[in-house]
Protein backbone atom coordinates (compact mmCIF):
# COMPACT_ATOMS: atom_id res chain seq x y z
CA UNK A 1 0.00 0.00 0.00
CA UNK A 2 2.84 2.67 0.92
CA UNK A 3 4.72 1.53 -2.40
CA UNK A 4 1.65 2.45 -4.33
CA UNK A 5 1.43 5.89 -2.53
CA UNK A 6 4.55 6.91 -2.82
CA UNK A 7 4.48 6.02 -6.82
CA UNK A 8 1.55 7.52 -7.55
CA UNK A 9 3.06 10.68 -5.69
CA UNK A 10 6.10 10.09 -7.92
CA UNK A 11 3.84 10.18 -11.06
CA UNK A 12 2.29 13.41 -9.83
CA UNK A 13 5.48 15.55 -9.13
CA UNK A 14 6.97 14.32 -12.07
CA UNK A 15 3.96 15.32 -14.18
CA UNK A 16 3.74 19.06 -12.59
CA UNK A 17 7.51 19.48 -12.75
CA UNK A 18 7.84 18.32 -16.12
CA UNK A 19 5.16 20.71 -17.16
CA UNK A 20 6.13 23.18 -15.82
CA UNK A 21 10.24 22.65 -17.00
CA UNK A 22 8.66 21.54 -20.46
CA UNK A 23 10.43 18.08 -20.24
CA UNK A 24 8.87 14.90 -20.37
CA UNK A 25 7.76 13.59 -16.36
CA UNK A 26 9.32 10.32 -17.63
CA UNK A 27 12.58 11.91 -17.48
CA UNK A 28 12.01 12.08 -13.77
CA UNK A 29 9.64 9.47 -12.84
CA UNK A 30 12.21 6.49 -13.64
CA UNK A 31 15.15 8.02 -12.00
CA UNK A 32 12.99 8.42 -9.16
CA UNK A 33 11.73 5.42 -8.94
CA UNK A 34 15.04 3.52 -9.26
CA UNK A 35 16.55 5.20 -6.45
CA UNK A 36 13.82 5.03 -3.89
CA UNK A 37 13.96 1.05 -4.60
CA UNK A 38 9.94 0.45 -4.70
CA UNK A 39 10.34 -0.54 -8.09
CA UNK A 40 12.16 -2.68 -10.39
CA UNK A 41 13.67 -1.10 -13.69
CA UNK A 42 10.80 -2.68 -15.68
CA UNK A 43 7.87 -1.57 -13.75
CA UNK A 44 9.93 1.81 -13.13
CA UNK A 45 10.07 2.02 -17.28
CA UNK A 46 6.27 0.78 -17.65
CA UNK A 47 5.21 2.99 -14.74
CA UNK A 48 6.66 6.05 -16.74
CA UNK A 49 5.44 4.83 -19.81
CA UNK A 50 1.80 4.79 -18.50
CA UNK A 51 2.14 7.97 -17.05
CA UNK A 52 3.73 10.12 -19.90
CA UNK A 53 1.10 8.29 -22.25
CA UNK A 54 -1.99 10.01 -19.74
CA UNK A 55 -0.29 13.27 -19.66
CA UNK A 56 0.24 12.89 -23.30
CA UNK A 57 -3.70 11.92 -23.84
CA UNK A 58 -4.76 14.81 -21.09
CA UNK A 59 -2.59 17.51 -23.18
CA UNK A 60 -4.36 16.26 -26.26
CA UNK A 61 -7.62 16.09 -25.46
CA UNK A 62 -7.17 19.75 -23.81
CA UNK A 63 -6.07 21.62 -26.98
CA UNK A 64 -9.01 19.35 -28.92
CA UNK A 65 -11.40 21.00 -26.65
CA UNK A 66 -9.32 24.61 -26.78
CA UNK A 67 -11.46 26.65 -29.66
CA UNK A 68 -7.74 28.29 -30.25
CA UNK A 69 -5.65 25.57 -31.31
CA UNK A 70 -5.90 23.48 -33.98
CA UNK A 71 -3.85 19.57 -34.58
CA UNK A 72 -3.06 19.38 -38.03
CA UNK A 73 -3.58 15.87 -38.65
CA UNK A 74 -1.32 16.00 -41.55
CA UNK A 75 1.97 16.86 -39.72
CA UNK A 76 1.06 14.89 -36.61
CA UNK A 77 -0.52 11.65 -37.91
CA UNK A 78 2.74 10.79 -39.49
CA UNK A 79 4.88 11.55 -36.47
CA UNK A 80 2.93 9.46 -34.64
CA UNK A 81 2.89 6.63 -36.80
CA UNK A 82 7.00 6.85 -37.04
CA UNK A 83 7.50 7.24 -33.19
CA UNK A 84 5.29 3.91 -32.80
CA UNK A 85 6.74 2.13 -35.64
CA UNK A 86 10.59 3.33 -34.35
CA UNK A 87 9.45 1.80 -30.67
CA UNK A 88 8.70 -1.32 -31.98
CA UNK A 89 11.96 -1.48 -34.46
CA UNK A 90 13.94 -0.35 -31.61
CA UNK A 91 12.57 -2.62 -28.96
CA UNK A 92 13.23 -5.82 -31.79
CA UNK A 93 16.90 -4.67 -32.88
CA UNK A 94 17.45 -4.19 -28.82
CA UNK A 95 16.83 -8.17 -28.38
CA UNK A 96 18.80 -9.05 -31.46
CA UNK A 97 21.62 -7.53 -29.59
CA UNK A 98 20.99 -8.72 -26.11
CA UNK A 99 20.44 -12.54 -27.86
CA UNK A 100 23.82 -11.57 -29.26
CA UNK A 101 25.67 -10.52 -26.14
CA UNK A 102 27.37 -13.16 -23.59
Amino acid sequence: MWTSFLSLIIALCASVIGGICGVGGGVLMKPLLDITGIASVSTASFLSGVTVLAMTGYSTAKDLSSKTKDIEIRTVLPLALGAAAGGVIGKYLFEIIKAGLP
